[in-house]
């Protein structure tokens, strides 16, 4: 009986530590970014959000496949295929990454613009956008 057990628990542990560290929007960062964008500012500078360790972002679009994204830029986007990006229109996913894994991911509203560039990994330093006349935010260069 206790080999069962130590078996099971051999085997389940794999799939507790992903369940544990699934990652799903964080609503008081999504807040941060939406006010940044809302702003009546023409410039904005998310690389600015130091409330926690990353050095690169990612933005996909709606109905985005997260299994397609991982492939085409051969990164790990496990924990963060419990979220709603393949079946909404209404949200584009901002993915943190911190040594090209995800650390935090931020559901924003499509309300607020949406985004010239998708599936491009931006280095923190460059992650700085302008707004243009049509609510959509491009990648200042």
């Amino acid at each position: 009986m206790k080999k069962i057990i130590i078996i099971v628990l051999i085997l389940a542990t794999p799939l507790s530590c992903e369940f544990f560290n699934h990652l799903s929007s964080d609503k008081a960062l999504t807040k941060k970014i939406e006010e940044k964008f809302i702003s009546e500012k023409e410039i904005i500078d998310i690389s600015q959000l130091n409330s926690f360790d990353w050095d690169e972002l990612l933005i996909i679009g709606p109905y985005s496949v997260v299994e397609k994204v991982e492939k085409e830029l051969n990164l790990d986007l496990k924990n963060i295929k419990g979220n709603a990006i393949e079946y909404s229109d209404n949200i584009n996913l901002f993915i943190f990454l911190k040594g090209r894994k995800p650390v935090k991911i931020s559901e924003i509203s499509r309300a607020i613009g949406d985004f010239s560039i998708e599936r491009i990994i931006i280095k923190k330093s460059k992650v700085k956008f302008k707004k243009t006349e049509d609510k959509q935010f491009e990648l200042l260069e």
